[in-house]
């Protein structure tokens, strides 16, 4: 059996499948970060889904594909945990972009963009990855996601600088006192989450004009400081992952546009197409073993 996973700062999608590509169990559970998250928040994570028993001792492959695992030293952590999970299985690991370059690229040179409650870009020739920028993180980065959106609401809640008919409507969600939004934001153990849910405000009331000129000034800024660097000179198609862009879609190509960019695909669960990459894995790994 084959255990597939595509995980967020908010939700992780998982997908068991049999050797045939048969679907066994698609399912969702709270997202999993190795930056902030510990094993044992992993493990009780796998055995909550109702799937846990079943999974950490059928499956032979477990490819697990995550946010903040864009580094050596973060996938290497991440493996352990989940070999402790799966001692039977041949564990793969790799970042989120990674995941959104296999379902995405077959064979083909194009940026890889993410954009759910983080964002991120990388520019990559079929799963091989060419260029790529460091993260910032919520702290610092992550323009034109979900919690980049919720600062953006939050900061005007707080300075009381909403337009009235959106500070109506977003009172109704968050109530009318913004001490104790900060003080939620500043206690949670998840506070890209945290902000990200705020965000998804921003994104309900999408049509609204003030509204979508914050969406676009996101999204440019995305582009700009994600994706230009990356292309240099050069020309290739964008392909977007992530709910949030899947659901700017169309705010998300006309900025996109005025760059001078084209998009060439959306995909809102990169997870759903990564099982022939996963097949081919496990039988790359049987031939190695004889």
């Amino acid at each position: 059996m084959i255990l597939l996973a595509d995980s967020g700062s908010t939700r992780c999608d998982w997908r068991w499948i049999d050797q045939d590509g048969s679907l066994l169990s698609d399912f969702s559970t709270p997202g999993f970060n190795p930056v902030s998250h510990s094993g044992e928040y992993f493990r009780k994570l796998i055995l909550r889904s109702g799937m846990g028993k079943t999974i950490t001792g059928e499956s032979r492959l477990v490819g697990f594909f995550g946010a903040g695992l864009g580094s050596e030293s973060r996938i290497d952590r991440a493996r352990k945990m989940l070999k402790v999970l799966f001692p039977a299985a041949y564990v793969v690991v790799g970042s989120d972009l990674d995941a959104s370059a296999i379902a995405s690229l077959d064979g083909e040179t194009g940026v890889c963009c993410i954009l759910g409650t983080g964002s991120n870009a990388g520019l990559y020739k079929g799963p091989k990855l060419l260029r790529k920028l460091p993260s910032g993180g919520y702290l610092v980065g992550d323009e034109g996601s979900g919690n980049y959106f919720g600062k953006i609401l939050l900061n005007h809640i707080i300075y009381d600088s909403l337009p009235t008919h959106i500070r109506n409507e977003v009172q109704a969600e968050l109530g009318s006192d913004p001490v104790k939004l900060i003080d939620e934001l500043y206690s949670t153990e998840s506070p890209a989450a945290y902000l990200g849910e705020i965000g998804s405000l921003m994104v309900q009331m999408k049509d609204d004009e003030w509204v979508e000129d914050q969406l676009c000034d996101g999204l440019s800024a995305f582009l700009i400081k994600q994706v230009k660097p990356l292309l240099k000179e050069e020309k290739h198609p964008l392909y977007v992952t992530g709910s949030l862009g899947v659901e700017l879609r169309g705010i998300f190509e006309g900025v996109a546009l005025e760059l001078g960019y084209n998009v060439e695909r959306f995909i809102q669960r990169p997870v759903e197409e990564l099982d022939c990459w996963a097949i081919k894995q496990l039988e790359i790994k049987k031939a190695q073993q004889g």
